[in-house]
């Protein structure tokens, strides 16, 4: 089971991507739809995995929607800028959050079985970092169209992206340490 966590960081890695040519090389849906899959295998292992499967599920949707429509364009004071569905963004921000919380706790859940405590411990506090970052920005953007708060709004999403990686990086580990466990033979 090395390849599912190695198939999880590699999605993750494709949604964290944005490489835009004429169009976007490395679109978001392929990465959710990636790690639904590995999670649709994870969740016989443990259930809390459920909750993540379902999240990459809706997520893979959303991202479909938001990658095949058109990009209609609006004049303001910077220019040409892409009009985004701030309810679409929402939604993908929280169900991003039950995807990782699922992911994290799940394969905590799994190092603690295996008595890979270490590993354990970096999963937990990975989930903070990224929860407590991502929470702060989605909370943080409704006020910003009355507020100016856009140093905070910077912040949060430079840790949240810095969290993002080292859940990926996490992921990679698990798959190494995890390994063994997951013999089909044992």
């Amino acid at each position: 089971m090395k390849l599912v966590f190695y198939r999880i960081a590699f999605g993750m890695l494709l949604v964290l991507l944005d490489l835009h040519a004429p169009i976007d090389v490395l679109p978001d849906p392929l990465g959710y739809l990636l790690i639904f899959h590995e999670l649709k295998a994870l969740r016989r292992k443990e259930k809390v995995f459920r909750w993540g499967c379902y999240a990459a599920g809706l997520l893979v949707v959303i991202s479909a929607v938001t990658f095949f429509r058109p990009l209609y364009f609006k004049a303001d004071a910077s220019g040409l800028l892409p009009n985004d569905d701030p309810v679409l963004d929402y939604a993908s921000g929280l169900l991003q959050l039950v995807l990782f919380y699922s992911l994290c706790l799940g394969t905590r859940e799994l190092a603690l079985l295996r008595g890979r405590s270490d590993l354990a411990s970096s999963l937990r506090f990975r989930w903070r970092l990224y929860f407590g970052s991502t929470a702060a920005y989605l909370a943080a953007v409704p006020v910003a169209r009355y507020v100016d708060i856009e140093p905070w709004i910077q912040l949060m999403t430079m840790c949240s992206i810095v969290a993002y990686f080292l859940i990926f990086m996490v992921m990679r580990r698990a798959g190494r340490e995890l390994e063994h466990p997951f013999n089909p033979r044992s």
